[in-house]
């Protein structure tokens, strides 16, 4: 049995998992007004039941523990203000820097660098151009500091770039702007399930970004959830035009009840590990087999978005 086989599930595998719904009412909280102050609640919870905070080292060992190994493909998702609160000691150059000498010259590392939080149809209507350089990301300090280093580069996406430095940056980056954000063939998330790329959260526990890929890899699910026809935004490099990208939107809202059913199902299933250091929580899941799990529990009918509007 090869590797993908291995990874695929069946509803059979779900159904005592699908009778254990959270509270809409308190899952719906804590991702959206709640978040900030649950974060920041758990963060120094965290520190007072584990008394002291990790030293660099610890950390170190951590991100080897994660999948941090010479000639890996890593793509991090991360909270620095909760990294920083277990690792004082750590700045988001020294980490960067550490998982860059992790990972060896062969390694890839790659993090996602959104110029928005909320959501992309609200985001897409007031957006005339994305310049590659000179357009910030909104999802994180670490990502942030990371794009703008030498040696990494950017996905030439409006709304979803990638910043990726290593081996195999370029081979997973070069051709995001010429198909569907998140689709088969040419955009990075989809890219790193054929790779044995592995995703790491660091700081966070959140869903990750790749279950929007087995939405778009259905025909069906992609009429519900994609806007029909394509908004051209302009495409610069330090100011100067160099194309045009016909984005179609995602136009519906995450259901996040569902969305944390699905992250516990994964969980219960051995996809998407958590684990801990010290304060410092993190969560890690092979990229195919993350995509394989959410796209079982899409065809078994627990949609991680709201019915379109």
């Amino acid at each position: 049995m090869d590797s993908h086989s291995q990874h695929q599930m069946t509803a059979a595998q779900f159904d005592p998992l699908l009778t254990a719904p959270l509270p809409p009412a308190i899952s719906g909280w804590l991702h959206g007004p709640g978040a900030h102050w649950v974060s920041r609640v758990r963060g120094r919870w965290l520190r007072w039941r584990q008394g002291d905070v990790i030293t660099v080292e610890q950390l170190r060992a951590f991100l080897v523990a994660l999948g941090f190994s010479p000639g890996a493909t890593l793509f991090v998702h991360s909270a620095m203000d909760r990294i920083q609160e277990a690792v004082p000691q750590i700045t988001p150059t020294a980490l960067i820097s550490m998982m860059q000498e992790l990972l060896g010259p062969d390694g890839t590392l790659l993090m996602p660098t959104f110029p928005f939080r909320g959501l992309q149809r609200d985001y897409a209507a007031t957006l005339e151009a994305f310049d590659r350089r000179r357009t910030p990301c909104r999802v994180g300090l670490l990502p942030e500091v990371f794009r703008r280093l030498p040696g990494v580069m950017r996905s030439l996406h409006p709304t979803h770039p990638v910043a990726g430095w290593g081996a195999r940056a370029s081979a997973l980056l070069e051709d995001h702007h010429k198909g569907l954000t998140f689709g088969a063939e040419t955009s990075p998330f989809y890219r790193l399930t054929q790779c044995d790329g592995v995703t790491v959260g660091l700081g966070v526990r959140e869903p990750f970004t790749l279950y929007y890929v087995p939405e778009e890899l259905d025909p069906d699910v992609r009429a519900q959830v994609l806007e029909p026809e394509p908004r051209l935004i302009t495409l610069k490099e330090k100011g100067a035009v160099i194309g045009e990208y016909p984005l179609r939107a995602f136009r519906v809202a995450r259901d996040w009840p569902n969305l944390m059913r699905m992250q516990q199902m994964l969980h219960q299933r051995g996809v998407a590990r958590y684990s801990q250091c010290g304060p410092l929580l993190a969560v890690r899941a092979d990229a195919r087999a993350y995509v394989a799990g959410c796209a079982t529990l899409l065809r078994h009918g627990l949609k991680s978005f709201q019915a379109p509007t």
